[in-house]
């Protein structure tokens, strides 16, 4: 998870290896809401919404009460705004 991060965030990204380590975490840790948030902003940045709002619903089955609304939120901006307008969902575990 945290070399995925690394990837994601550092002066260099990576974002092909990043993703692809979350997709990997996704399989050890199924429950990840903040994996399921970083796959779901990987997906935005794609501008492929269908995904990434697949990815944050899913976040929501195990995020934490304090933390829903800003999924829900950034569900519906999806919907409303054009996907290149709306700024990935910071990963809440993470700030």
């Amino acid at each position: 998870y945290w070399r995925a991060k690394q990837l994601t965030y550092q002066n260099s990204p990576d974002p092909v290896k990043a993703e692809a380590l979350f997709r990997r975490v996704i399989e050890i840790q199924p429950h990840s809401f903040t994996t399921r948030i970083e796959l779901g902003n990987f997906a935005l940045k794609r501008q492929d919404v269908p995904s990434a709002v697949s990815w944050y619903r899913s976040a929501l089955e195990d995020a934490p009460s304090q933390f829903r609304s800003n999924i829900v939120e950034q569900i519906a901006k999806l919907s409303t705004t054009p996907a290149a307008s709306v700024p990935p969902l910071h990963d809440p575990a993470g700030e």
